[in-house]
Protein backbone atom coordinates (compact mmCIF):
# COMPACT_ATOMS: atom_id res chain seq x y z
CA UNK A 1 0.00 0.00 0.00
CA UNK A 2 1.50 3.75 -0.85
CA UNK A 3 0.18 6.23 0.79
CA UNK A 4 0.85 9.81 0.09
CA UNK A 5 -0.20 12.93 1.63
CA UNK A 6 0.05 16.38 -0.71
CA UNK A 7 0.36 18.23 2.17
CA UNK A 8 2.20 17.00 4.89
CA UNK A 9 2.42 19.15 8.39
CA UNK A 10 5.10 19.31 11.14
CA UNK A 11 2.51 17.67 13.57
CA UNK A 12 2.08 14.97 10.72
CA UNK A 13 5.49 14.36 10.76
CA UNK A 14 5.90 14.05 14.26
CA UNK A 15 3.06 11.23 14.48
CA UNK A 16 4.42 7.74 15.36
CA UNK A 17 3.68 5.52 12.55
CA UNK A 18 1.21 3.72 14.04
CA UNK A 19 -0.68 6.27 15.05
CA UNK A 20 -0.43 7.53 11.90
CA UNK A 21 -2.19 4.07 10.52
CA UNK A 22 -4.79 4.31 13.19
CA UNK A 23 -5.87 7.74 11.64
CA UNK A 24 -5.70 6.60 8.07
CA UNK A 25 -7.96 3.56 8.92
CA UNK A 26 -10.62 5.55 11.10
CA UNK A 27 -10.87 7.62 7.85
CA UNK A 28 -11.16 4.64 5.75
CA UNK A 29 -13.93 4.04 8.22
CA UNK A 30 -15.74 7.35 7.83
CA UNK A 31 -15.67 7.17 4.39
CA UNK A 32 -16.58 3.62 3.57
CA UNK A 33 -18.65 3.20 0.38
CA UNK A 34 -20.89 0.32 1.14
CA UNK A 35 -21.01 -2.57 3.84
CA UNK A 36 -18.48 -4.29 2.63
CA UNK A 37 -15.98 -1.62 2.87
CA UNK A 38 -17.37 -0.66 5.93
CA UNK A 39 -16.62 -4.38 7.70
CA UNK A 40 -13.31 -4.75 6.12
CA UNK A 41 -12.16 -1.18 7.31
CA UNK A 42 -13.91 -2.08 10.64
CA UNK A 43 -11.45 -5.12 10.96
CA UNK A 44 -8.49 -3.57 10.02
CA UNK A 45 -8.91 -0.94 12.35
CA UNK A 46 -8.94 -3.46 15.29
CA UNK A 47 -6.58 -5.31 14.09
CA UNK A 48 -3.95 -2.13 13.98
CA UNK A 49 -5.62 -1.11 17.22
CA UNK A 50 -5.11 -4.65 18.79
CA UNK A 51 -1.54 -4.60 17.80
CA UNK A 52 0.45 -3.41 20.61
CA UNK A 53 3.60 -0.77 19.51
CA UNK A 54 6.54 -1.87 18.78
CA UNK A 55 9.72 -1.08 20.02
CA UNK A 56 12.52 0.20 17.98
CA UNK A 57 16.40 -0.13 18.68
CA UNK A 58 16.54 2.90 20.97
CA UNK A 59 14.03 1.74 23.08
CA UNK A 60 11.89 4.49 22.48
CA UNK A 61 8.06 2.94 21.84
CA UNK A 62 6.64 3.77 17.99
Amino acid sequence: MILLKSSVTDKWRKLPLREKLILIFKDRVKNAEDDEDLARAKRDLARIEATPPEENKNGAVD
